[in-house]
């Protein structure tokens, strides 16, 4: 993986040594990746950045506010933090689903495949009402 700082003129290579699947910037600007099992932040070319969370299973999907709040979905689990990765959350995945989100609030959202979208609240999911 390489990237430029100046629209393209000169590129430079990233110290990554896995398999990017996600890539993302921050609202401070900083580069984010996913590789098959594992959430960094803070790439640069001059340093990997840090690892927040390393999983069993191959990371699904990825999620991330402006505000760096993240969701990941991995093996049928969503962990999400609202503190940058400093500590993680876990929630059931509801079946079948074909949408995660994370709100710059840390609200957890799902699309699901019956066209619902539900909330995660301490109780749970919550369906939330579509206006008609």
């Amino acid at each position: 993986m390489e990237w430029s700082r100046n629209n393209g003129e000169t590129w430079g290579k990233l110290p990554v040594n896995n398999y990017v699947t996600h890539a993302w910037f921050d609202g401070n600007d900083q580069l984010n990746i996913a590789t098959e099992k594992e959430i960094w932040l803070g790439i640069t070319p001059k340093s990997k950045g840090t690892k927040i969370l390393s999983l069993d299973h191959p990371i699904d999907k990825v999620d991330y506010s402006s505000n760096n709040h993240m969701a990941v979905l991995s093996n049928e689990r969503i962990y999400y933090t609202t503190n940058q990765g400093e500590s993680w959350e876990q929630a059931v995945v509801p079946k079948p689903f074909y949408k995660v989100q994370i709100t710059d609030s840390g609200d957890l959202l799902v699309l699901t495949g019956k066209s619902k979208i539900l909330q995660k609240t301490n109780d749970g999911w919550n369906e939330i009402a579509m206006p008609k």
